[in-house]
């Protein structure tokens, strides 16, 4: 009882109305809809010990990390539902001739779904999860072949004979996989390393019923995804701390000589008196038989070694942790389906047939051979994938001070296929194929390092045999800083496709330099650089990939932000924040052989003054008041400019749309109680036009009091 009829939900409703009108001699509808739910919970001790299982169990006993490996053979919970909706509806209007408007529609829908904890405690840990819905409709069966109204014995007779459902036209699977492994205890890999990875995968089924023959289209969605956290510091510490423990101890200056035979164990209590004499010996006479002198002072080279080390593990190696992430999505469509069944009996069933479905290779996501095709109809088929890489790691800098520095680059890739199905032989014939892709990466361009829209136009050729493949060249080449891994032989093919590094630096705790504290209770400093590089490409006629688009961007938000909290001043505290943050992006068209930059800028700065509990005498009362005065000064700039490479080159551009926006509002805010509230704001919004914008300069001043009285 309580895994079953208390897991079921039931619901019914039913309406009707009746309506007439001048315009209207009679209007009728009605519709119901239920609903029926079952929702199943297992116990988390469905399990068995696979370590307990006879001989196979012997093997799992033998790995200390995993004979304590679960084996759920339950779902954790399971759930399934049912949906009908059916709707009425007869209109008849007064207007002679004009026949009656009838309405009627007959749906259904159901779903079903699991989540299974499949292994905890073991290598793989595997996890699943499944849902479907299906849609369907009953609409064919309210009416004969004429159109006209069956009777409710009729409909309800072929529904209980064969018709449950009537016929789909939505189906929908999503199935999911995760592994969260667990890696061994040896050489301490299950402190060091983490990492997740998921498979997930929705089929989507459609039939469209006014479409006979080539109505009926499948596809499907899929992600993959993993990730994986070194604990880098934690590895390369021990070994930097041995190998500079060996480089000392090969690089001590050190000397050792055999001690006279006379100096016996029953004459120890001279040993100190005779060796003195005899150290004097061997600095007069240099005797073959004279004392060690032991010197443990490291070497220059051993101090030089040393110093390496430290510095390579400093850049390269300290780092607390290091994230990488990869995902990938595809997408896979067909049109023209000859099978006129869902796929549900291939993906569950033991055997595959084409005459019902897709096969359940192509529902799981692994194939694109959707199956047999309808003939005598153009189809399509289109495909798209798109891949993203990431690193991420943090590493301090100095006291309160962290950098946190990402990598990214991903790339996609579309492809659509038209196709003609020849309606005697099923012979596939492909009449038009179009490809394109995108290609986007973090970048590094900084003008300071000699990054500069001239440097493109200095490194482009017009006079190349090919000119469109010069400036696309070119302008990844003078807008990139520190160009290092181009230069490298082995990199220069590949150059194009390594992300390049971004960053964000907080320094906070400011207050504890000197001079600094007596001024600011808490201060901290925010620096951010992000760059990116965006290349979309297309196969031509011939079949050569040739660039469509390129674009640059890099901007510092902010390039300065101070968060900044002044010591206590008349009783109140002072807040203030400043930031400073630019953008530029820059667009080249390869058909106009021109470049198109978008500067932007702000300017934001922020402060306010907050003082509570303070005493005003008003009408012979002492109320405890609350006061806050704040100011806001906002800058905005952008600005745009185009510049023609090649000849025409002009260094300063040609000014094309561009505005300056400023902003200043203060404001009081007054607190007399808990019940009265009053706030006085004044805000001045100028906007001023640069280069060549038309527009005319504007200045808007708003003012207002606000007065809030509570009365209970």
């Amino acid at each position: 009882i309580r895994e079953t009829i208390n897991g079921l939900t039931f619901n019914y409703s039913y309406n009707s109305s009746n309506s007439r009108s001048p315009a209207t001699e009679f209007a009728n509808s009605w519709g119901w809809n239920g609903s029926g739910k079952y929702l199943a919970k297992f116990s988390n001790d469905n399990f068995i010990y696979l370590a307990n299982i006879p001989i196979l169990g012997e093997l799992f006993k033998l790995f200390s990390d995993y004979k304590n490996v679960k084996f759920y053979f339950t779902p954790q919970s399971f759930n399934a539902g049912l949906t009908t909706k059916r709707n009425y509806r007869f209109t008849k209007v007064r207007t002679v001739g004009v026949e009656a408007d009838v309405s009627r529609n007959f749906t259904a829908s159901r779903n079903a779904g699991f989540k299974w904890n499949i292994t905890s405690g073991g290598f793989f840990n595997i996890s699943t999860t499944y849902k479907l819905s299906i849609a369907s409709s009953l609409l064919y069966l309210l009416t004969d072949q004429n159109g006209n109204s069956r009777s409710e014995d009729e409909i309800w007779n072929d529904i209980f004979n064969g018709h449950m459902f009537g016929h789909d036209n939505n189906y929908s699977q999503t199935i999911g996989f995760n592994l969260k492994p667990k890696m061994p205890s040896l050489l301490s890999l299950d402190k060091y390393f983490t990492i997740t990875s998921s498979y997930s995968v929705t089929y989507n089924w459609k039939n469209n019923f006014s479409q006979a023959e080539l109505g009926r289209s499948a596809g499907w969605g899929n992600r993959i995804s993993g990730s994986l956290q070194v604990k880098l510091k934690s590895i390369m510490t021990p070994v930097f701390e041995l190998l500079n423990g060996d480089t000392k101890k090969s690089n001590k200056k050190s000397t050792y000589r055999k001690p006279p035979s006379k100096y016996s164990k029953n004459k120890s209590q001279n040993v100190d008196a005779q060796l003195k004499d005899q150290d004097d010996k061997n600095k007069s006479n240099n005797s073959a038989d004279s004392l060690a002198i032991i010197d443990d002072t490291p070497s220059s080279f051993s101090k030089a070694l040393g110093l390496m080390l430290g510095t390579i593990q400093y850049i390269l190696f300290d780092y607390d942790q290091v994230s990488f992430n990869f995902s990938q999505n595809n997408t896979q469509g067909n049109s023209g389906l000859l099978a006129t069944a869902t796929g549900f009996g291939n993906f569950w069933g033991a055997t595959q047939d084409d005459d019902i479905g897709p096969s359940r290779l192509y529902q799981l996501g692994l194939t694109s051979d959707v199956g047999p095709r309808a003939k005598g109809g153009t189809l399509s088929d289109k495909f798209s994938q798109k891949n993203k890489f990431t690193i991420k790691t943090r590493r301090p800098l100095w006291k309160g001070a962290n950098v946190d520095v990402n990598w990214n680059i991903g790339w996609g890739y579309n492809k659509s296929v038209s196709l003609y199905v020849d309606s005697l032989s099923g012979e596939h014939i492909i009449t038009n194929t179009t490809a394109s892709g995108t290609l986007d990466r973090s970048f590094m361009t900084l003008p300071l390092a000699g990054a500069s829209i001239k440097a493109v136009n200095d490194a482009y050729n017009p006079n190349s045999d090919d000119p469109n493949s010069s400036l696309s060249g070119a302008f990844v080449e003078g807008l990139e800083s520190i160009p290092l891994l181009a230069s490298l032989p082995l990199f220069q093919d590949l150059a194009q496709y390594i992300p390049r590094p971004n960053w964000r630096i907080r320094w906070s705790g400011l207050e504890k330099l000197p001079m600094v504290g007596k001024i600011f209770k808490r201060a901290s400093l925010n620096h951010a650089y992000s760059s990116k590089y965006v290349q979309g490409w297309k196969i031509n006629a011939d079949g050569i990939e040739e660039t469509q688009t390129q674009k640059i961007s890099y901007g510092f938000s902010p390039l300065v932000g101070l968060n900044l909290t002044f010591a206590e001043l008349w009783g109140g505290n002072i807040i203030g924040n400043i930031k400073y943050s630019t953008k530029k992006d820059y667009t080249l068209a390869l058909a106009t052989k021109a470049t198109t930059e978008t500067f932007s800028n702000d300017i934001n700065i922020a402060l306010s003054f907050a003082k509570s509990g303070f005493d005003l005498p008003l009408f012979g009362l002492a109320l405890k008041n609350d006061i806050e005065v704040s100011m806001a000064y906002t800058q905005g700039q952008n600005s745009v400019l185009i510049y023609s490479m090649g000849d025409d080159f002009k260094e300063e551009g040609t000014p094309q749309d561009g505005t300056k926006r400023v902003t200043i509002e203060p404001r009081i805010k007054y607190v007399m109680s808990a019940r009265v509230t009053l706030s006085l704001f004044y805000k001045r919004t100028s906007i001023e036009p640069e280069g060549a914008s038309r527009i005319p300069a504007t200045t808007t001043n708003e003012a207002g009091l606000d007065v809030h009285i509570s009365i209970q």
